[in-house]
């Protein structure tokens, strides 16, 4: 019974609850394609069409991408947070044109898993400018046959450490 009101009372409010979001900037004209190759070249090709956040594909291994509107309204001084919130094995961020988020392979079928590893990514205010940002988002799937994405979390970085650091923690230390 005290093992059970630990866990109950003390560790799954701790570990297993919802962080308070800190305000996020918003996210239009969700579009989404299938892609040839899981380059720029690739991605100029793409046929987009409208698409919706959540967003989920089943098929054969291969290259996705998601293109949306990011709307910043003031550029925070101490770099955007992005919490991609995406299930594939790894994945490439463009904003303005400029990657943000650019590691492990992307070419199948030698692909590597650091989609794996969810985090909270810091992204340089340099990239960003006031009003509509375009951004896309290339995700590569060699095993299982899904891709998914949540809304991706976007936010003044000042503000989303504080209150996403323990979601940080149980994604990634807390599990290894």
């Amino acid at each position: 019974l005290a093992l059970q009101l630990v866990f109950w009372l003390g560790l799954r409010p701790l570990l297993f609850t919802v962080p308070h979001l800190p305000p996020v900037y918003a996210i239009s004209d969700v579009q989404a394609a299938t892609l040839d190759a899981p380059t720029l070249e690739g991605l100029s090709r793409a046929s987009f069409a409208p698409s919706d956040l959540p967003w989920t594909a089943s098929c054969k291994p291969g290259y996705r991408a998601l293109r949306f509107s990011l709307e910043i309204p003031e550029i925070p001084e101490g770099g955007v947070a992005l919490v991609p919130n995406v299930d594939a094995d790894n994945l490439r961020v463009y904003v303005n044109g400029a990657a943000v988020v650019a590691s492990g392979k992307m070419t199948l079928p030698n692909t590597s898993y650091d989609a794996n590893i969810k985090s909270i990514l810091f992204v340089s205010s340099g990239v960003f400018h006031q009003g509509a940002n375009p951004v896309d988002i290339v995700m590569v799937r060699a095993t299982l046959p899904y891709f998914d994405v949540g809304k991706p979390i976007f936010a003044a970085y000042d503000e989303a450490w504080p209150r996403l650091r323990l979601r940080n923690f149980i994604l990634n230390e807390y599990e290894i």
